[in-house]
């Protein structure tokens, strides 16, 4: 076999400090507000969409086809907007 299909919820794979997570939300569902200080993160969405709050103040509407990059340091929560999926990608800082 030359390559595996990731399907799962919850992290999927991790490659040399680098962290994949698939997150599934129903409308409503939220993620709480919480930081990764050592990371570098990428929020990819890939059905749906999610208001993401960065640093407690600033407020990103983020849809299917788009993603966020951000500094873990800074924390983060969302809620779904719809029934919605994401590819979230934690890089270890150097």
């Amino acid at each position: 076999m030359l390559a595996k299909v990731l399907k799962d919820e919850g992290l999927i794979k991790s490659i040399n400090g680098v962290n994949f997570v698939h997150k599934i939300l129903k409308k409503g569902d939220v993620i709480d507000r919480h930081n990764h200080p050592d990371k570098e993160i990428v929020f990819a969405v890939m059905k749906g969409s999610f208001e993401i709050t960065i640093g407690e103040e600033e407020k990103y509407l983020v849809k299917a086809g788009e993603a966020l990059n951000f500094d873990g340091t800074n924390t983060i929560s969302a809620v779904a907007l719809d029934d919605s999926e994401s590819l979230v990608v934690l890089v270890n800082k150097e």
